[in-house]
């Protein structure tokens, strides 16, 4: 997608690709993003076969003869500017070149270095997370939201006749679809337009000649591997909700025992439930669920709703608690963003926790629906982004005290670590939206 943020690292995957090559960048799956281990391994790395690059540019690359990789192509076509500097290496040449031009872009590039025949390459930390939590803040509920493409597009689904909760499943991946054309800039049609996607779980179905047809999996009882036919989506909330109930005493959930049907809480948390867990499976995939109480996992891993509410709350309650602070003269009133020193923000985890999930959420959210080279619908994408959201604050939590009360040396790291919660707390305000799930400040 073209539409994107200028400081997305979709963007920055843009520049680097038509630095080297002098064309502009069609697959970007030619320069990979890292997840972890960054301090090592860099923030992006791609490799330089020119053999690989010539793939992803159909061969338009026109080198000397003599170029072996895309380093020596970048060398080549920018020798002008490259004959300027010292006599090192035609590496550490396009090297410094990179670094140069990425001055004048969004997020620039302070290192790179050749590991293993990769080329490694490490952003400038404190000038990224100043630009990055400053933009998430100021843009609120409205981060990640792309300009209008101007181009219309219409979901629609046939329900499964001899399936209610297949039909539910196909109800919601239409439902996140929208959501999600809708934040990638396309108008989505409530009438049938000419560029019209219908959901099904039946692979043989009559469509119009503007319509096209997107095959779903059905829904199975784990225990038989069949569809199931017999759960109604009534009946699947109330078995999920009695889960819920029988797990009041444990850590998610500490409200008492009472007629199910009469709390909204509850309720909530089930159907919340059983959306994640009908759409954390590719959508061409059958989804495989256990309607046995007993055997329910979903409500206690760490990939499941509740854990991620828990950890929204968590993250709520640490801010509720700063704020009330600041009025007894525990913690130091927030200073203008301008002016804070993120550079203070050295842990390993809350840069993973920045340029994997504040940074990579405009990145999950292109990647959650694929316009090329076919239409692909992938609200997994987002169920793992939210996940591994969770799990890794959930660690860096156990590991940091982030209120540290009378210790004045500390205040600056503290208000920095504020404005990194308020920017996580908005990321995970806007996933949940996706999802039609409403953000709670307390469990």
């Amino acid at each position: 997608m073209e539409n994107i943020p200028n400081n997305s690292i979709s963007t920055l995957i843009n520049h680097i690709f038509f630095h080297l090559t002098g064309f502009e960048c069609k697959d970007q799956s030619i320069i990979r993003v890292n997840n972890e281990k960054l301090s090592v391994n860099g923030d992006l790395y791609f490799l330089p076969s020119l053999k690989l690059w010539k793939t992803v540019l159909l061969d338009k690359l026109n080198c000397n003869e003599n170029c072996t990789n895309i380093l020596q192509h970048c060398a080549d076509i920018r020798h002008n500017e490259l004959k300027q500097t010292e006599k090192i290496n035609t590496n550490e040449k396009v090297f410094q070149s990179l670094i140069l031009a990425s001055k004048t872009w969004n997020l620039q590039i302070t290192k790179c270095t050749l590991q293993n025949e990769r080329v490694c390459l490490f952003l400038g930390r404190p000038s990224v997370i100043k630009t990055i939590i400053n933009t998430v803040i100021q843009k609120g509920r409205s981060f990640g939201r792309n300009a209008s493409t101007n181009e219309n597009i219409c979901l629609t689904f046939l329900p499964d006749e001899q399936s209610e909760l297949t039909s539910m499943r196909l109800q919601l991946i239409k439902n996140i679809s929208e959501r999600i054309l809708d934040l990638q800039g396309y108008c989505v049609c409530k009438k049938v337009c000419p560029n019209a996607i219908m959901l099904s779980s039946k692979s043989h179905i009559e469509t119009t000649e503007d319509s096209k047809r997107y095959v779903c999996g059905v829904v199975k009882n784990s225990e038989t591997n069949t569809k199931e036919t017999t759960l109604t989506w009534r009946r699947y909330i109330y078995n999920k909700m009695e889960t819920i109930i029988e797990l009041n005493d444990q850590k998610y959930l500490h409200t008492k025992k009472q007629d199910i049907n009469n709390d909204p809480f509850i309720r909530n948390m089930a159907e919340a439930t059983i959306s994640f867990e009908l759409l954390a499976i590719k959508p061409s995939r059958p989804v495989c669920i256990n309607i046995q109480t007993s055997g329910d996992r979903s409500l206690t891993n760490t990939k499941g709703i509740p854990f991620i509410l828990y950890n929204t709350a968590r993250i709520a309650a640490i801010i509720k608690k700063y704020n009330e602070g600041i009025s007894n003269g525990e913690y130091p009133e927030l200073t203008n963003i301008e002016a804070v020193d993120f550079s203070v923000l050295d842990d390993e985890d809350e840069w993973e926790l920045i340029y994997n999930f504040i940074m990579g959420y405009s990145q999950a959210i292109e990647n959650s629906i694929r316009h090329k080279p076919t239409f692909q619908i992938c609200p997994q994408v987002i169920c793992m982004f939210l996940s591994r959201l969770c799990q890794k604050f959930s660690i860096y939590y156990r590991r940091i005290k982030i209120l540290t009360e009378g210790y004045k040396h500390l205040y600056s790291k503290l208000i920095a670590r504020i404005y990194m919660l308020k920017a996580l707390e908005i990321i995970l305000q806007n996933t949940l939206a996706i999802f039609n799930i409403e953000s709670v400040s307390e469990m």
